[in-house]
């Protein structure tokens, strides 16, 4: 981490990124990250109100302050359909309906916007990033009572030839069920899962309506179970007390306690090719026949490889009389991308 200082200008001759104090540092990739800011010196000028986000304060017509002049796009703030609160989403998809409605107005209509989510796709070389709706980090911005987790299968049948997993993260509200948001990653099938979960989040479909979800299913598309019904699944156990569980982030502020014990479930070949520090290995398949290594007084947080083997190990731990017993949701998978 370099502060206090700038990038001036990329020597592509010599693979180097040059910074403003005159070092230079090799480099085979740059990227930008920069963010999208609103030019609003005209607007000012012409006294339109600036709203709490920086962007252009808008009516649902697209109406600045100034009901002659309509504002669509990355400048204009509006309603997050989610929170209620304002935002500015920087997108073609909103911006392009925004100005619809505006131009119909303009012209004598009376079309309403009534905000976005904020869906969005990125290629990243051969993968894509797909989100919608609140991350957790939104979401606790908003100060919502809300729960996560996350889910890796495969984006079609297994022995159906190609498939790949995809990670897939879902953001739900806990007093009712209330889809929030999906974060998802992966080679194929990313963004058909971000645009359900979005169709989701604006339909107000709970835990319960994505459980039953009855989606396109053949081997080459998805599973006969879509990644969207197991996240709905695993979340639903989360939620109900069923299966309790965290996630990654989560498990970071708690791996330090004295009062938890890691129990890593995978088998012991899994095991030997990486593991945390301090957890102990009790493998699945010999799970009943070594339970007098996992303590009944320790919160037991378990795992595996991407959170299934530790589901059924958690379900066999209440069993035996194991009261505090959590799920870290993704497994293993989770945890090394969240490292």
């Amino acid at each position: 981490v370099i502060l206090n200082n700038s990038l001036t200008a990329v020597d592509a001759e010599k693979k180097e990124a040059v910074l403003a104090s005159g070092d230079r540092i090799a480099a085979d990739l740059v990227l930008f990250s920069v963010g999208v800011r609103p030019e609003l010196g005209l607007a000012k000028a012409a006294g339109l109100q600036i709203g709490e986000t920086g962007g252009l304060l808008v009516n649902e017509k697209m109406e600045t302050t100034d009901p002659n002049i309509y504002a669509v796009g990355d400048m204009a703030e509006v309603t997050n359909r989610i929170t209620g609160g304002r935002m500015r989403i920087p997108l073609g998809g909103p911006a392009n309906r925004q100005g619809r409605i505006a131009g119909t107005n303009a012209a004598g209509g009376n079309m309403v916007y009534k905000g976005a989510i904020g869906s969005s796709v990125v290629k990243v070389f051969a993968k894509t990033c797909a989100q919608t709706g609140l991350s957790e980090k939104a979401a606790q911005a908003a100060k919502m009572d809300f729960g996560a987790v996350t889910v890796h299968p495969n984006h079609h049948a297994g022995y159906y030839p190609g498939a790949v997993p995809i990670t897939l993260k879902l953001v739900y509200n806990k007093p009712d069920g209330r889809i929030l948001g999906c974060q998802a990653w992966g080679q194929e099938g990313v963004e058909k899962r971000a645009d359900v979960v979005a169709t989701a989040v604006l339909g107000r479909m709970t835990l319960d309506d994505l459980e039953e979800l009855d989606l396109c299913y053949a081997p080459p598309y998805s599973s006969a179970n879509d990644p969207v019904n197991m996240a709905a699944f695993v979340a639903n156990n989360q939620r109900t007390g069923f299966s309790p569980s965290i996630t990654a982030a989560q498990f970071e502020a708690m791996k330090n306690n004295d009062d938890v014990v890691v129990v890593d479930v995978r088998e012991k070949g899994e095991w030997d090719a990486g593991h945390l520090a301090n957890a102990i290995n009790v493998p699945l398949s010999s799970l009943r026949d070594n339970l007098s290594l996992i303590p009944h007084a320790k919160t037991i947080l378990v795992h595996c490889l991407s959170g299934m083997r530790a589901h059924v190990a958690l379900r066999c731990l209440v069993q035996r009389g194991y009261d505090r017993v959590i799920n870290i949701s993704g497994g293993w998978k989770s945890l090394l991308s969240h490292k």
